[in-house]
Order: C-alpha cells, then sequence, then structure tokens
C-alpha cells in the first residue's frame, strides 16, 4: 500500500509513486493540470496532482488510489476541486492528503474528455524513448532534450532520472488546450484554458519548446493567427470550429467528432 500520511507537499517523489502505482495496475497516466505546467517551465501553484487515464481504465484507477490512504472529500464546500466553480471542469475522481486546508488532491479525468484527439498513451512506446527520432504526442517527463531544466524564478522544469511520468508533448499540449477553448468558448471554462495559450506563448513557445509543425492544419492557423494578434479570442474560435466543420464535411465525419471533449 502507498503510504501518504507522511505527504505534506506535492513534489516529484509523490508524483512519481503516484504513476507508478497505476502503471502497476495496467494503467497508463499521463500527467495533467498544474505540476505538468511546472514541468514545462510555467511558473505554477501547485493544488494537487492530476491524471489522464484511458476511458476503460477509469475503474481500475479509481480502485488503486482507493487502496492507498489517501482519504475521500470531507467537505465540498472548501474542496478546490468539487466546490462550485472551483476548476474549469470536474474530474471524474479525487481524493485528498496532507493536512492542509484544503487538502491537496489527486484527480483523474477520462482521456475522451481531454485528449480525444490523441491516441492513448503506452508506457511502452518506443515513442518515448528520449531524444526519439520523431516526436510523438506523449514524452517522458525526464526527457531533457525536449523539456527545460531547472531555472531560477521558473517552473520545477524535467523530472530526474527514474521512475516513469509521461506528459503531452508540447504540441499535443496546445492542441489540447485550442480545442478545449473552442469547444467550451462560452463556458466558464473557455477563458480558463485561452489563459492556458497565454502559458504556451509566453514560456513554452517562448523557451523554444513547441515545434508548431507538428500541429494539425487547423491548429497551425489558429496558432499563427493568435500570435499575429489581429483577431478577437472569439474569432479565433470561431475561425478554428468552422475550420472543423469544413474539414468534418469534406471527410464526411459525424457531426461532433472533432470537437467531442
Amino acid at each position: 500500500m502507498l503510504e501518504l500520511t507522511d505527504y505534506q507537499k506535492i513534489d516529484e517523489p509523490l508524483l512519481k509513486s503516484l504513476s507508478q502505482l497505476l502503471i502497476d495496475c495496467g494503467v497508463t497516466p499521463v500527467l495533467w493540470g498544474d505540476y505538468l505546467l511546472t514541468i514545462y517551465g510555467v511558473p505554477s501553484v501547485v493544488g494537487g496532482l492530476e491524471f489522464i487515464v484511458p476511458d476503460e481504465k477509469l475503474p481500475a484507477a479509481t480502485a488503486a488510489l482507493k487502496r492507498t490512504k489517501l482519504s475521500p472529500c470531507q467537505d465540498t464546500r472548501i474542496c478546490p476541486v468539487s466546490r462550485e466553480a472551483a476548476m474549469p471542469h470536474i474530474p471524474t475522481f479525487h481524493m485528498h492528503f496532507g493536512t492542509s486546508q484544503p487538502a491537496f488532491y489527486v484527480s483523474l479525468w477520462p482521456h475522451s474528455q481531454i485528449l480525444s484527439f490523441a491516441p492513448e498513451a503506452n508506457i511502452l512506446s518506443e515513442d518515448l524513448v528520449p531524444g526519439a527520432r520523431v516526436l510523438g504526442p506523449y514524452v517522458l517527463a525526464s526527457d531533457t532534450s525536449v523539456l527545460p531544466g531547472p531555472r531560477a524564478g521558473r517552473g520545477h522544469g524535467a523530472l530526474s532520472k527514474g521512475g516513469r511520468v509521461i506528459v503531452p508533448s508540447a504540441h499535443t499540449l496546445l492542441e489540447a488546450y485550442i480545442r478545449l477553448s473552442a469547444a467550451h468558448l462560452n463556458q466558464p471554462r473557455g477563458p480558463f484554458y485561452l489563459g492556458m495559450i497565454t502559458y504556451v506563448d509566453m514560456y513554452i513557445d517562448a523557451d523554444g519548446l513547441l515545434d508548431e509543425t507538428l500541429l494539425p492544419e487547423p491548429c497551425r492557423v489558429f496558432w499563427r493567427d493568435w500570435k499575429k494578434d489581429e483577431l478577437s479570442m472569439w474569432q479565433l474560435c470561431d475561425q478554428f470550429k468552422a475550420t472543423l466543420e469544413a474539414e468534418r464535411f469534406d471527410d464526411q465525419d459525424e457531426p461532433g467528432t472533432l470537437l467531442c471533449i
């Protein structure tokens, strides 16, 4: 059983332990949320650890967390996860640990809600080998060939060697934020994801970590227009959705498939 009673902060050893716990039960988790941003060097306040898991593996991942000494949510009024308007999304499942108020949390998201456009991650994939010839949708969080090292005044940077933690590659992360922003533009969560795109611009792209040529065409057009700063956020998102609709019509796809979050 993973002992969490002594953990009073979110740190690298805890992240690696929880990731390995899920891997050991047959689930390949992908890191999401604020800690993911810190690995890309974005200064962030981290109140929890968030993982994306395959939809069909949610029951196994939930059961694995319940077998630890994590605690069920005790007070939804102050919970940073479940209280109204606390987060742009409410994760499928979460638990708490630590004695801080509100307590730190660990949460699970279904793959289809965040990364529906990308294949599910596989811990055994050859694409995860550091320095792989072709950058895939995911990388190891310790891969310094594509992630920054520690720097004063910035986020954590790449993890140390050892442990198996998977993160979205920079272009996958940006595509997720673009799709989520467009899909939820007129909802409270929409502006949140637009803010995340700003972080990509200010830190990840500015550090030379983003290869925009790896973005699909609609996202590449969105990104180039974003950088020009000539259109409003609503115009950018409307243009992006119109492009997806046109592609969907050309491909004779079912309505809603490309923007399914």
